[in-house]
């Protein structure tokens, strides 16, 4: 979740700017990376903030039971924008998934958003 830098590992927790930063418009990138947990390191999939065409922080990270699923795993690396953060939409199901799951945004990949003109 995009609220959980408080509640993530120590070791990760300086590392996760969250919805502090994060705003409706903003892109975000799938990165594949590799985290510290327990004994060793294991694969996890970091959402990270892109401004100005360069990556800033990391902003959240895809919860581990889904890393590896072949949907994550399809859009590493593809960008995607922020259409909608859940803790300030209208609808209040969407404010307590975002509370229940420590932030939820919805977003959109680049290639999929529709030509206007």
């Amino acid at each position: 979740g995009l609220n959980y830098a408080d509640q993530t590992p120590p070791a990760l927790a300086d590392e996760i700017a969250g919805s502090s930063v994060v705003k409706v418009g903003d892109l975000l990138r799938l990165k594949k990376t590799q985290v510290l947990a327990g004994c060793g390191f294991e694969d996890a999939v970091a959402c990270v903030l892109v401004r100005d065409a360069e990556e800033v922080c990391r902003v959240a990270y895809v919860p581990q039971i889904l890393v590896g699923n072949p949907m994550i795993e399809r859009n590493i690396d593809r960008f995607a924008q922020v259409v909608e953060l859940y803790e300030t939409s209208a609808n209040s199901a969407k404010q307590e998934k975002s509370k229940r799951d420590g932030g939820v945004a919805a977003v959109v990949l680049l290639d999929e958003i529709p030509n206007l003109e």
